[in-house]
């Protein structure tokens, strides 16, 4: 192997894979309801819950987005 050859990582097993479908989509689902909350609390007039719910929004969008690409760090809410 030279030295210029990117090195490949294992692929990730079935297990895995199912699990970042599962908690990203949840998290996934929860950005857009959070979404939809914020555009509905501005559009009533509430600027405190809209601007909370796009807080809300963007750090589950984060959050969905690091369990995709394969954080380990997991939590699901029920």
């Amino acid at each position: 192997m030279s030295v210029n050859e990117p090195t490949s990582r294992p692929a990730p097993r079935a297990g895995d894979i199912v699990s970042r479908v599962i908690f990203g989509g949840f998290w996934s689902v929860v950005t857009v309801a959070a979404l939809i909350a914020g555009i509905v609390g501005f559009s009533h007039g509430q600027a405190g819950v809209g601007f909370g719910a796009l807080i809300v929004a963007v750090l589950t969008g984060l959050y969905a987005r690091y369990i995709f690409r394969g954080g380990r760090f997991r939590i699901l809410f029920w």
